[in-house]
């Protein structure tokens, strides 16, 4: 099996939907699509080469999954909601390491879940309705039940 070009791999990852950033171990970042900075809302403020801690003392990046693995060595993962709580996103941050165990990078992913949340919430709605409809129709099949002449105390008599 060939491997792709880094270029092409690069290219490829420019136009995906979700977004991915690539750290070094010490918080810099070595690569970004445009999606990671638009869903990050970090648009205009990210550059190659910068420090997501320095972001981070700056309040730019109040919460970082990236910082967080690198500080544990582990995948962190994360939910982020806007202040609005319009928007959804979720963050992955999975350390790699060399073949000799070091650390090398962070890779990021983030996407925006926003719709599937807007969905949890409207199935919570329809369960809502569906309860009270059901125990309506309980009530209402007891009432029916009650005045059937064959389970009134006369006819059980006979």
């Amino acid at each position: 099996m060939s491997r792709l070009p880094q270029k092409e791999i690069i290219s490829a990852l420019d136009l995906a939907h979700d977004g991915f950033m690539i750290a070094d171990s010490n918080s810099k970042i070595l690569y970004f699509n445009k999606a990671y900075a638009c869903l990050t809302r970090l648009e205009g403020m990210l550059k190659v080469g910068m420090f997501l801690r320095q972001l981070n003392q700056q309040g730019l990046v109040p919460s970082s999954s990236c910082l967080e693995s690198i500080s544990t060595g582990n995948q962190v993962s994360r939910i982020h909601f806007t202040k609005e709580r319009r928007t959804a996103i979720v963050c992955v941050s999975i350390p790699r390491y060399s073949a000799s165990g070091k650390l090398e990078q962070i890779i990021t992913n983030v996407r925006d879940v926003s719709e599937l949340f807007d969905l949890r919430e409207q199935i919570g709605t329809v369960q809502k309705i569906l309860d009270r409809f059901s125990e309506q129709m309980d009530r209402h099949s007891e009432g029916c039940r009650r005045n059937i002449i064959a389970t009134s105390n006369e006819m059980q008599s006979l």
